[in-house]
């Protein structure tokens, strides 16, 4: 028998006991880990959510395109009222965000309204948005609405990027709300000054 043999054979044993250690050991690193299993930014996000998400702005995109090919004719007072009704159901389903985020853990009914009775401000902020869609409907003329409509969706993520780290919003859900965001104001300006202009 050659004298390697039992060298080789010694450090074939010693690779098969040390690898599932060291294997072990890179599974345990709480950097790597942190880095493979919780990815941030828009790669935290569902395919799903991105999809509604994006989905969502084509009602502000189409009225805003409307608005441009209609806009000497009554079809850009119709596209500019579809598409601030949209808006302003927006800004109420943005509002009732908190109230979900509030009643968040509660294992039954009961308990859920128990959660909710407890932080009163972010309840009381959860229903401005939808006040603020309101009075934008009622108040204002008709070519004023966008502004209004406009500066309600930037506030409420003014105020969801200032209290992110108190209510735990993950970067990639803000990061998706300021796209959206910025798109859906964009449309409504758009909208609301080739309408003044006509």
């Amino acid at each position: 028998m050659s004298p390697k043999l039992p060298q080789l054979a010694r450090m074939r044993c010693a690779t098969q006991t040390f690898t599932p250690l060291m294997i072990q050991m890179k599974n345990d690193n709480p950097a790597q880990a942190h880095t493979s299993s919780s990815p941030s930014g828009f790669a935290s996000l569902s395919r799903p959510v991105l999809a509604l998400g994006l989905g969502g702005l084509i009602p502000f995109v189409a009225g805003a395109l409307w608005v441009w090919v209609a806009r000497e004719t009554a079809g850009a007072q119709t596209a500019l009222t579809i598409q601030h009704a949209y808006a302003a159901c927006i800004l109420s389903f943005i509002g009732a965000l908190h109230w979900a985020g509030a009643s968040q853990g509660a294992s039954d009914t009961r308990q859920a309204f128990g959660t909710l009775a407890a932080p009163t401000w972010r309840l009381v902020w959860g229903v401005m948005p939808s006040l603020w869609a309101w009075l934008a409907w009622v108040v204002p003329a008709q070519p004023s609405r966008g502004f209004w409509l406009a500066a309600g969706l930037l506030a409420a993520l003014a105020f969801d990027w200032a209290t992110a780290s108190r209510w735990g919003w993950s970067r990639g859900f803000l990061y998706l709300r300021t796209l959206l965001t910025a798109v859906a104001s964009i449309s409504l300006l758009a909208s609301t000054l080739m309408t003044r202009t006509v």
